[in-house]
């Protein structure tokens, strides 16, 4: 959505993981996040908030994209 795509990146032997916010058109990245590892779940209505969950949990996080 919002002409963005999320890549999600983790290791099986470890709880560190990254996501990678592209334009979806042009296939720049726009946003890299590196924390634990998880999963993208939703764009919000405006395209300005990610919501994840972890993978080792169940524990919701919010990023706020940048331009």
């Amino acid at each position: 959505g919002h002409g963005l795509r999320i890549e999600a990146f983790w290791r099986a032997d470890s709880k560190t993981g990254e996501l990678v916010i592209r334009n979806e058109a042009s296939g720049r990245e726009r946003q890299r996040i590196t924390s634990i590892a998880q999963r993208p779940l939703q764009i919000s209505a405006d395209g300005r908030w990610l919501m994840t969950r972890a993978i080792h949990s169940d524990r919701l996080r919010l990023y706020r994209i940048g331009p």
